[in-house]
This record gives structure tokens, C-alpha cells and sequence, in this order.
């Protein structure tokens, strides 16, 4: 008789070692992979940005057209806020702590969803009025 008991324990913690390596393989190809899109992405935010800018200056300061633009505008950044965020899960960047007024961020999202949501929908806001400020990331 021969006791491999010990033989047996290496080649299992060699799997486990071996499956620790796959996952972490895994987790550097999805970092990789959010830093590419985040930044491709980012590109194309700046054209909009840029557009909207230049549709904003030629438009005249009462054209009901005004409102819209400042909603693809608002609807940009946010999205580049989104970006900001893939490229903090990719270790490329870091969060940016404030002071944020929780009640505000709701009211500028509410914008956002009303324009996404249906007309027959309605979204109603409860907001505390004596909310302190928080620490945290806008986007």
C-alpha cells in the first residue's frame, strides 16, 4: 500500500491554484475590455457635447428647441459619468468624492427619466427636506 493522501492534496490545491489564475486572466480581460469601450465611448460624448454646444450658440435665447438641447446635452453627461465609472471599474481612474446634496441628484435625474419613460407614466418624488449632505461619487 501506498498512502497519497498527500499527493492527492497537492494536485487538488494545484487545481485551486489553477482556477484563482483563470479568474483573475478573466477579471484583467473585462478591465481591459470596459477601458476600451469607456474610452471609445468618451469619444463619441465629445462630439455630442461639442455639437450641442455649437447648435446651443446659434440657437436664439427664446427657441423652444433650446430645452432640447439642453436635454441631449444633460443626457451626455450623465452617460460620461457612466463612462467614468467603467473606467473606475477598470482600475483606470478613481471615484472623485464630494459633498453632494442627495435631493438635487434625484431632481437632475428626475429630468432624465421624464424624458425616457412613457407620457402616460407619472414619477412622483418624496424627498426629505432636512437630508444632510453626503460624501459619494455624482456619477
Amino acid at each position: 500500500m501506498i498512502d497519497v493522501t498527500e499527493q492527492r492534496m497537492a494536485e487538488e490545491e494545484g487545481r485551486r491554484l489553477e482556477q484563482r489564475l483563470q479568474q483573475a486572466q478573466k477579471m484583467e480581460s473585462l478591465a481591459i475590455l470596459a477601458s476600451g469601450v469607456a474610452h471609445d465611448f468618451n469619444n463619441l460624448l465629445v462630439g455630442i457635447l461639442g455639437n450641442t454646444d455649437l447648435i446651443r450658440r446659434d440657437l436664439p435665447s427664446d427657441s423652444p428647441m433650446r430645452n432640447r438641447i439642453d436635454n441631449i446635452a444633460a443626457a451626455a453627461l450623465r452617460a460620461a459619468d457612466l463612462t467614468q465609472q467603467m473606467l473606475n471599474y477598470s482600475g483606470k481612474s478613481r471615484f472623485v468624492l464630494t459633498r453632494l446634496d442627495l435631493n438635487q441628484q434625484i431632481e437632475e435625474m428626475a429630468h432624465l427619466l421624464e424624458a425616457a419613460i412613457s407620457k402616460t407614466a407619472e414619477v412622483r418624488f418624496e424627498l426629505a427636506d432636512d437630508l444632510p449632505p453626503i460624501h459619494a461619487d455624482a456619477s
